[in-house]
């Protein structure tokens, strides 16, 4: 039911992209916020030591203190890169036959996952809080007909009303093209 590959990402002639979305870049924001006060944070902790009358020179010589410096920064800024190629990377596709997740999950890792939307049985929106309700992001679940397993849970998701629609009406129009009787052919 699920394929879990690259090749995944490849669409079929006849196969249409609907929908392109990515997480709200509040998700960022809340991710990076922690990474980003520590740059601010430990500095001022280091600045408040040294001025507070302690002769720290002699603990840690001036060149090993830039040093100690640069180094946090360089960690803290790889930490932030890190965060936002995850979150960039991270990318979801509507078509008009199926449904397809890309999570990058670490730097080398990547997990494409696509979802037939013959399969797909209900989709639901949830925004809990102010927050997610003012800034109209939310999580989105896709739920399957097989086990509870093969459901499809998108964490983040921007306008999450608009994507369950575009997913709705495609699921129906798939479903509007089985049923359909067979156009007659003209036979000469």
């Amino acid at each position: 039911m699920f394929a879990k590959n690259l090749s995944a990402l490849t669409l079929g002639p006849s196969e249409h992209m609907v929908l392109k979305f990515r997480k709200h870049w509040f998700v960022l924001l809340q991710k990076s916020l922690g990474t980003a006060v520590s740059v601010i944070l430990v500095p001022l902790i280091l600045a408040t030591i040294a001025y507070s009358g302690l002769d720290l020179s002699t603990l840690l010589p001036p060149s090993l203190t830039t040093f100690l410096t640069l180094w946090w920064l360089l960690v803290v800024w790889l930490a932030l890169a890190i965060i936002w190629t995850n979150y960039y990377l991270d990318l979801w596709l509507v078509t008009d036959k199926r449904l397809i997740s890309v999570d990058q999950t670490g730097l080398f890792y990547r997990e494409v996952t696509t979802l037939p939307f013959a399969n797909v049985q209900d989709v639901t929106i949830e925004q809990r809080g102010i927050l997610q309700t003012l800034l109209n992001f939310g999580t989105l679940t896709v739920q399957t007909a097989g086990p509870t397993t093969n459901n499809m849970i998108i964490r983040g998701v921007a306008r999450p009303n608009v994507v369950r629609d575009k997913i709705i009406a495609q699921c129906e129009l798939l479903k509007k093209a089985q049923t359909a009787p067979p156009a007659p052919s003209s036979a000469s």
